[in-house]
Order: C-alpha cells, then sequence, then structure tokens
C-alpha cells in the first residue's frame, strides 16, 4: 500500500490527491517499519508543499525518524521549524524542551547556548533540566560566569520551593554535580608553590568549594550521580595528598629541617589518603543499590591505596 500511494504521487504530481497520496505513503511506510522510505516521503512533503496543512505533521514524522535514527541535529532542526508556528504556549514549552534535549544529545553547545540566550531570559528561567542544559553549553563554550550563573539560579530556585518532584531534582543534582566538576578543574589550576604558606590556603579553598558542590549531588536519590559525587569527592583528597608529594620543597633547609619539613608535611598527607580511602569504601557500599562505572573507579582506587599502604 505504500508503494502504490507512492507511484499515485508520481504519476500524478499536480493533481489534487498527490499530496494526500504522500502523507498516505509516508504514513504506511513507517507503519512497515521502512524509515528511508518514509523519511523520502515525508521530506517531499516539507519540501514541496510547504505551505499545506500537512507540513507540520511531516516534520513532525520527520522530527521523530531522525531521532530514531540518533541524528540528533536533523531532528532538532525540524523541531526548532515546528517551534515557530506552534500556536499555544503549553505546546511551545513541549517543543523547546524537545529541542534542548536533541541539540545537548548532539553536543550541540553553540546551538543550546543561543537559542535559550535569544529566547528566554536566562536568569528567570525556572526549569531546572533547560537551566543545566544552558551551564553545561555554556561551560563547553569556556563561557564559566554564565555556567556557575545558571547553576546558582537552579540551585536557589529548588531550595525555595522545596520541590519533591524526583526529575527535578535529579537536575538539579546534576547541575550541583557540574558545578563540582568545573570548581575541581580550578583547585588543579592551583600549584603549590613557596612559600607554601601562600599558595596552600588557596588550593584549600578550592578545594573546600569542589567538595561543597560534589557533597551537595552525593544526596542525589539517583545512583548514578550521587556514586560519581562520591567517587570525585576521594579523588579530590587524592589529588591533594599527591600534589603535596609533588611539591618542590625548600632548597635552603639543611639536613635536619628537611626531615622535620617532611614530617610536617607527612602529618597532612597521610590523613588525605585515608579520608581518600574512605570516602572510596563509602562508594563500594553503595554496591549493593546497583553497579556502575564510579563504583568500579573507587573500587580500583581503594585497592590502589590499600596496596600502597595508604588507606
Amino acid at each position: 500500500a505504500a508503494t502504490a500511494f507512492y507511484h499515485i504521487f508520481e504519476e500524478f504530481p499536480d493533481g489534487e490527491i498527490a499530496l494526500v497520496s504522500l502523507m498516505n505513503s509516508g504514513s504506511a511506510f513507517l507503519e512497515a517499519k521502512d524509515y528511508p522510505s518514509a523519511e523520502k516521503a515525508f521530506l517531499t512533503v516539507r519540501d514541496q508543499y510547504p505551505q499545506s496543512s500537512f507540513a507540520t505533521e511531516a516534520k513532525t514524522a520527520l522530527a521523530n525518524i531522525f531521532e530514531r535514527e540518533n541524528k540528533w541535529k536533523e531532528a532538532g532542526q525540524e523541531v526548532e521549524s515546528l517551534i515557530k508556528n506552534a500556536r499555544f504556549p503549553d505546546q511551545k514549552n513541549r517543543l523547546e524542551d524537545k529541542l534542548y534535549t536533541l541539540y545537548f544529545k548532539a553536543g550541540g553547545w553553540t546551538e543550546i547556548y543561543q537559542t535559550l540566550e535569544r529566547d528566554h531570559n536566562v536568569k528567570s528561567i525556572n526549569n531546572s533540566k533547560w537551566l543545566y542544559y544552558y551551564a553545561a553549553a555554556a561551560n563547553h563554550l569556556k563561557k564559566e560566569n554564565d555556567a556557575f550563573s545558571a547553576i546558582e539560579n537552579s540551585l536557589n530556585a529548588f531550595n525555595k520551593k522545596n520541590s519533591d518532584d524526583p526529575e527535578e531534582g535529579e537536575w538539579v543534582m546534576k547541575s550541583a554535580l557540574l558545578k563540582g566538576e568545573m570548581l575541581a578543574v580550578q583547585f588543579g589550576l592551583v600549584v603549590l608553590t613557596n612559600p607554601l604558606q601562600k599558595s596552600l590556603p588557596v588550593k584549600k579553598e578550592k578545594l573546600k568549594e569542589a567538595m561543597e558542590a560534589f557533597s551537595t549531588a552525593a544526596e542525589s536519590r539517583q545512583l548514578e550521580i550521587s556514586s560519581e559525587a562520591i567517587y570525585h569527592i576521594g579523588n579530590l583528597f587524592e589529588r591533594f595528598a599527591d600534589d603535596l608529594i609533588r611539591y618542590e620543597r625548600p632548597k635552603d633547609l639543611n639536613a635536619e629541617q628537611i626531615k622535620i619539613y617532611e614530617q610536617l608535611l607527612r602529618d597532612q598527607i597521610d590523613p588525605l589518603y585515608h579520608k581518600a580511602a574512605e570516602v572510596y569504601q563509602k562508594n563500594v557500599a553503595l554496591k549493593v543499590q546497583g553497579e556502575n562505572d564510579w563504583i568500579k573507579k573507587s573500587a580500583d582506587r581503594l585497592s590502589r591505596l590499600q596496596a600502597e599502604g595508604k588507606g
């Protein structure tokens, strides 16, 4: 039937039944799961009959086909076209949500950032998913201030509402996780230098900020989010200890002073490794809820620390 409908269009392209035949053909191909043929039919409707009442239906079908084929940007382009003709606020809202999701899957950071900037006042957005997408896009585009601002908007709005919506909570926790990752990068950029009393407090402050963000994300009800946050907390303790070990010692110390200096450093380093091991162990214990890569990574890091006598 699908092929027959398409033949009718080919034989009578200018006839009154051409457009209806094309749509019937596309729908029949879809039902038969012949997606390439369905795509061809709906593309013809979209391109040759842009003003027809069937154009919206064809674009919707194309968006679904492209999404099914993981052609996220192509699907997004169809949805963006549908948004322009959306007649009701709720309809536009749903389409915009789909658009940002598609661009996020495509890694279309510029598209997400520019679209949200263009169509919304980002500071007034109370949609936690959109704020997360915007923050992720801004971060990828090296617009850290915009990313941090969106994350704070999300966290503050969520705390004020005290929402019990698990889906909203998930996106807020993802924002907290992203904040921790961004702050962890800043932590890593602080190099310990002589004199240590100047650079060490700065590094400790960055450590504290990152830890606070990850601690928020660790409270997520989603195991994937909480276990990732917990892993990063353990990793930060371990990285801090490693940085102290690699720190270049003062060169103007005699043998006795070096011995004392090393002991003072060791008094700070050993507890950091022990804390890292404790955090990794906490993550490993979550295995009873289900296993994932972050729990496996925690188990691997814990084993390494224990093998080196640091855990």
